[in-house]
């Protein structure tokens, strides 16, 4: 973690990025190894027809299915994580912090966590666009506002 200089005091870039607690942060980051841990922000609304589907998860049901998305609740703020791993070893890949609207206007991802080294070294970008896909394909969320695939 790369701390930074605000008012004569060092803040953790999770403060900023995902205004989470330094406790739920360690519980988001249990299930990485931490040299291989990456964290960024991200501003991505979605619609309260998404968020439902990411609370209500995916449990692969057959070994082709490959990944689980299980979500938890996150301390007393309110706010959800989304756990990404792979269906036979249990091994997270990526997390999503959400934060959840007033009820009728869905959600806020406002960061991610993720497997950083999967064989090469996964960017900010490939991450955020792996996440976005597995939940697509998983959950059959449209997540309209989320990154272009293109055609």
């Amino acid at each position: 973690m790369n701390p930074f200089c605000k008012a004569n005091k060092y803040i953790p870039d999770h403060v900023h990025i995902m205004d989470i607690s330094d406790a739920d942060l360690a519980k988001l980051k249990a299930g990485f190894n931490e040299n291989e841990t990456a964290m960024a922000s991200w501003d991505l609304s979605i619609s309260d027809a998404d968020f439902k589907k990411l609370k209500v998860g995916f449990l692969s049901q057959q070994m082709e299915d490959k990944w689980n998305i299980i979500t938890a609740d996150l301390g007393r703020s309110g706010k959800k994580s989304v756990h990404i791993s792979r269906s036979w070893t249990g091994i997270e890949h990526y997390v999503i912090v959400i934060k959840p609207g007033d009820g009728h206007s869905g959600a806020k991802i406002k960061g991610i966590i993720w497997k950083a080294e999967q064989g090469d070294r996964i960017s900010e970008e490939q991450a955020k666009k792996m996440a976005i896909y597995l939940c697509r394909a998983l959950l059959e969320g449209d997540f309209e506002s989320a990154l272009d695939f293109g055609p």
